[in-house]
């Protein structure tokens, strides 16, 4: 006599037919249009992990002491079951009250309001309703669900401000006069519609030429990567890439990579940055 049995959703919860002979069960999986058929409990199971596991019959379809449920383990349904997640529209107040209870300080911290904040703790909470990790009431406290939530969107946040910051500038440098100035960004962009791109494409050229002059003069003139950048400038002038250069000076890139690693180390000395 077969019994009917279903795979955990891990492994998409297909049918199994198990036939027991003896103290041996042989397996009969069905996956859409394709049979397996398996002699030993340790061969399934093998195929499903794909390697060797030590997991019992019983514990694998959560038969016998394992069963916590008799009805939702043997039922495809029972094991399709999708939890509800977190109803905001009736829980709402409690996720603020955790919020602000619990992460009071690291509110403080965050140059946000407090409102967005607990918004995008909603959108946070929603998201996994719809995703793999809705609240399970079997496995954690609502409580301790929503903290672990609220302390992931925080985190978040606050890389997310990080990263900002470390990219602000307090002002823009910019080249007028026939020399570099540091300039508020908004005179910047104002002013920057005034230089033909002729005109642009002149003062770089200048200023690229004055660069070139003064590695000449340094210290370090005669080593390999001062006498490569001197090289290279001309072209990247030009907007040539990397491998452009490389294949129209006949060198190595590594040897232009080398260059222009020099370049980015030595010019804000020479930009006086």
């Amino acid at each position: 006599m077969r019994k009917r049995l279903y795979l955990r959703s891990e492994h998409g919860g297909h049918p199994v037919f198990v036939k027991r002979s003896g103290k041996r069960r042989e397996y009969t999986l069905r996956v859409g249009g394709e049979v397996y058929n398996f002699r030993t409990t340790r061969a399934l199971l093998k195929h499903l992990y794909g390697k060797i596991v030590y997991i019992s019959h019983d514990r694998y379809f959560k038969l016998g002491r394992y069963a916590k449920d008799s009805e939702e383990t043997t039922s495809l349904l029972g094991l399709f079951h999708q939890l509800p997640g977190i109803d905001l529209e009736n829980r709402s107040e409690e996720v603020s009250k955790i919020l602000f209870r619990c992460y009071g300080n690291r509110l403080s911290q965050l140059n946000m309001d407090t409102e967005d904040v607990l918004q995008e703790v909603f959108k946070g909470i929603l998201t996994r309703n719809k995703g793999k990790c809705p609240w399970d009431p079997g496995k954690s406290s609502f409580g301790h669900y929503v903290h672990m939530v609220c302390g992931c969107v925080l985190s978040n946040l606050q890389k997310k401000q990080k990263r900002k910051t470390d990219r602000e500038v307090v002002g823009v440098r910019t080249y007028t006069d026939h020399a570099w100035e540091w300039k508020d960004a908004a005179e910047s962009v104002e002013g920057s519609y005034e230089i033909s791109p002729e005109q642009e494409d002149f003062e770089v050229k200048e200023s690229m030429e004055d660069l070139k002059i003064w590695l000449e003069g340094r210290e370090d003139s005669r080593k390999t990567d001062n006498k490569i950048a001197r090289k290279i400038i001309p072209l990247l002038c030009e907007g040539y890439k990397r491998s452009e250069i490389a294949s129209f000076l006949g060198m190595d890139p590594g040897k232009v990579s080398r260059g222009l690693h020099y370049l980015r180390s030595v010019t804000p000395e020479w930009a006086g940055v």
